[in-house]
């Protein structure tokens, strides 16, 4: 989500499309490259004070592939102007090919209940294979916890991509 810290820009006066605004720097791949350096370091640091093994390289690489997922996320979604993926070598503006992910709102309107339910659909595989792969899977009780906070926010993201906005 640090990417979409840009949205602050509009409180003083930033425009969307400028080199700051939202989409823009902070969603390229030289600010996740600086995110992940100054995360490992900062946790490297943290954990030598503590007398811990210190991350090594894999979880740079792990930082880096997270915050670099979020432009490339961006990229599939069907509004906005595009993503500065190239910045600040290049300020073009890029989307995927395909655009298969509804852009969600700035701010929270009709439209927010069913991108969420959406995405919970496209996500649910990914996070259902992360809980089924924990440790404790074999006891049932770590699938059982999220089952209704997933089932929950399904029903809840479908009916509001159903009712009016105003009903």
């Amino acid at each position: 989500m640090l990417p979409d810290l840009d949205v602050i820009g509009f409180t003083f006066g930033v425009p969307y499309g400028s080199k700051l605004g939202h989409r823009g720097f902070s969603h390229s791949l030289v600010f996740a490259l600086g995110s992940a350096l100054i995360g490992y370091a900062y946790n490297r640091r943290l954990l030598r004070r503590k007398e811990f093994e210190a991350p090594g390289v894999l979880a740079f690489l792990l930082l880096f592939l997270a915050a670099a997922s979020h432009p490339l996320l961006d990229m599939l979604t069907d509004g906005g102007m595009g993503v500065a993926l190239f910045a600040p070598f290049s300020w073009t503006r890029h989307f995927f090919p395909i655009t298969p992910i509804p852009v969600s709102a700035i701010g929270v309107d009709g439209s927010t209940g069913g991108v969420l339910a959406w995405e919970a659909a496209l996500f649910s595989p990914w996070v259902l294979s992360a809980i089924l792969l924990e440790k404790r899977w074999s006891t049932g009780r770590s699938l059982l916890r999220w089952f209704p906070l997933a089932l929950t926010a399904l029903v809840i993201g479908i009916r509001m991509a159903w009712v009016p906005v105003g009903a």
